[in-house]
């Protein structure tokens, strides 16, 4: 494989939106943001206060309430997020593992000269359906980046069979991949 294809990977990556990564960054340090944000709310509330002079208690009030709402939101949207990516990544290994033997079948085909069978194609076709749809989880931020690396990697393996290649390019004259491209597309 050359070290064509991980640039391209990496290229889309940088292009996400800022919101994507934000949403990963707050995901993996939750506890941090919700510690940081105690500080902040003490220190506008000595800001308010110094320059009033008097506690404005409806002030504080709902600052506090304001930093524990805040805390418990970003908790509880780590656990909806997390539970979403268990649910995506039993579904995607399930789909993959039903098609894996298939895939083998095609990669290790002794006669790879041989053009690809109608089935052989469905079987290409679920799979890219498959790489697009784990793209798009991706790409909206409810796929952990290290999980998209590890399957970038798997898909790299099929871009080595010429005849995988082959069918892929024609495939994404089709545009039906919401924007996903295979590894081995630059090459």
């Amino acid at each position: 494989m050359t070290t064509t294809s991980r640039p391209n990977v990496t290229k889309k990556m940088r292009a996400l939106p800022c919101n994507f990564w934000l949403k990963f960054w707050i995901n993996q340090h939750s506890l941090v943001v919700v510690l940081l944000s105690v500080p902040v709310a003490f220190g506008l509330l000595l800001l308010v206060h110094f320059k009033r002079a008097v506690i404005d208690w409806p002030m504080a009030l709902t600052l506090v309430v304001g930093l524990f709402t805040f805390a418990y939101t970003v908790q509880k949207q780590e656990l909806e997020e997390n539970k979403l990516f268990r649910e995506l990544f039993g579904e995607f290994n399930r789909r993959y593992d039903e098609l894996d033997p298939e895939l083998n079948q095609i990669l290790w085909e002794d006669d790879q000269k041989k053009a690809l069978t109608p089935e052989r194609k469905g079987t290409l076709n679920r799979y890219f359906n498959l790489c697009a749809e784990e793209f798009l989880y991706f790409r909206k931020g409810y796929i952990d980046r290290r999980v998209w690396d590890a399957w970038i990697k798997g898909m790299e393996i099929y871009c080595k069979n010429e005849r995988i290649r082959e069918f892929w390019a024609k495939e994404l004259d089709t545009g039906a991949y919401y924007g996903f491209t295979l590894p081995c597309a630059a090459e």
